[in-house]
């Protein structure tokens, strides 16, 4: 008898990826503006889930440079698929119905999870006595999405006093997280057996939920940082976002979102976050974003986002408010927001779209000294700037290495730019 002998062992099946989008620039760009209209339409009082036979009727978009089988994969990159696609049921074909719907309740199921997640957090930071406030996502899931798996989340942002870091810390280590890296903003921790990408797509259960630690209300971009002092708000408790300090939380959710366009990865999703947030706002809701928001250091995190909420629901926010921030700003930069769309200003749209060479030094520093600053930090950024990008080599002995890789990361950026210039014949 021959004894059987078993060859090597199969390979880990490929991991699921979106296919190559086929739109021309302007094709996408009009079928990105055109979802994020449907899903801005599933607003105040509607889950975003209903029956497709409750939606008015819609029209797919036939314009030349447009792939419709390009729009699931929109969707999902726009975090859009849950609130789109029970209104594009009836007008897709399968293959796109399917897609889409496959998004949505891979959606759907992560945030169950991630529910459960917030939910024993809170359980146990209530016994430990400790104060906290959820930030983001972590927070608007249940202040303006009913029901919350309407809105897709990357992670938990958690944020404490902070004198109250290690008491988190030692928390989070005894319900079974464990740090796995950390950045100029937060501590990221994450389970163990909770730590490997299953889907490239996105939005699925399995992939990694980890919990982002902060210390401190900031947003930054290019050696340029808001502060926010959320003292008040800790001294409330969990529900402070949602009440009293409200203005706080619209303020911060606009720097980060500025901070995402100027990164080129701003995602339809924030912008419905912002539409649906500013109604929740009252007359002395705005009036404090306007002073938190105001002077010509705080403006610029929050009126580029403002403005481009604006354009696509202009009925959400109240007549002078983008007014009263924009007299801040540098002329340079409303000049800048003009030229570009939610399309450039996503990750899409990063390698295809046209935009000036030097862009944010023109744009973003008020002065001289804040030049040099946003020159350095493009250049030779510091050790904790890069971990979003290199996070395991900067969290290394050899974390200078990063700094290396991100000259050469700059030098293919520098190239694609020079390629993609306005004015260069294509």
């Amino acid at each position: 008898m021959t004894e059987s002998k078993s060859g090597p062992p199969s390979p880990d099946p490929p991991l699921p990826v979106h296919r190559q989008l086929r739109s021309s620039a302007q094709g996408r760009s009009r079928l990105t503006t055109w979802l994020l209209r449907i899903a801005l339409q599933a607003g105040e009082g509607r889950s975003g889930l209903e029956p497709a036979s409750e939606a008015a009727a819609i029209d797919l978009p036939s314009d030349d440079g447009i792939v419709v089988a390009d729009l699931p994969a929109l969707a999902e990159g726009h975090g859009l698929a849950c609130l789109v696609a029970p209104r594009l049921s009836r007008i897709l074909a399968e293959p796109e119905r399917r897609a889409l719907h496959d998004a949505a309740a891979r959606c759907r199921a992560r945030d169950a999870r991630l529910h459960r997640d917030q939910t024993a957090l809170d359980a146990a930071i209530a016994a430990r006595g400790l104060t906290h406030l959820w930030l983001k996502g972590a927070w608007l899931v249940g202040a303006c999405y009913p029901p919350p798996a309407c809105r897709p989340r990357a992670d938990l942002d958690l944020l404490v006093p902070a004198g109250d870091l290690p008491a988190m810390a030692d928390l989070l280590h005894t319900l079974g997280y464990r740090p796995t890296s950390q950045t100029w903003k937060h501590q990221v921790w994450l389970r163990p057996d909770n730590r490997s990408v299953v889907d490239l797509r996105g939005e699925h259960p399995d992939n990694p939920r980890p919990v982002e630690l902060h210390g401190r209300l900031v947003e930054a971009f290019r050696g340029i940082s808001l502060v926010l002092d959320a003292d008040a708000a800790l001294a409330r408790g969990a529900d402070a976002l949602a009440g009293p300090c409200r203005a706080l939380g619209m303020v911060h959710l606009c720097a980060h979102l500025t901070v995402d366009m100027l990164s080129r990865r701003a995602r339809g999703m924030q912008l419905v976050d912002l539409a649906r947030l500013a109604p929740r706002l009252d007359a002395e809701d705005w009036k404090r974003v306007c002073e938190l928001g105001g002077g010509r250091h705080s403006a610029r995190f929050v009126w580029p986002a403002l403005a481009l909420a604006a354009r696509h629901a202009p009925a959400a926010l109240p007549a002078g408010v983008l007014d009263e921030l924009a007299g801040a700003l540098r002329p340079e930069l409303r000049a800048w927001l003009e030229t570009v769309d939610l399309d450039a200003l996503s990750r899409f749209g990063r390698k295809d779209r046209r935009r000036a060479l030097l862009e944010v030094p023109s744009i973003w520093p008020i002065d001289g000294s804040e030049r040099r600053r946003v020159w350095r930090a493009i250049l030779w950024p510091g050790r904790w700037e890069l971990a979003d990008r290199y996070p395991s080599l900067s969290a290394s002995r050899l974390w200078r290495l990063a700094q290396l890789r991100h000259l050469g990361f700059s030098a293919r950026t520098l190239a694609r730019r020079w390629r993609l210039r306005p004015g260069r014949s294509t």
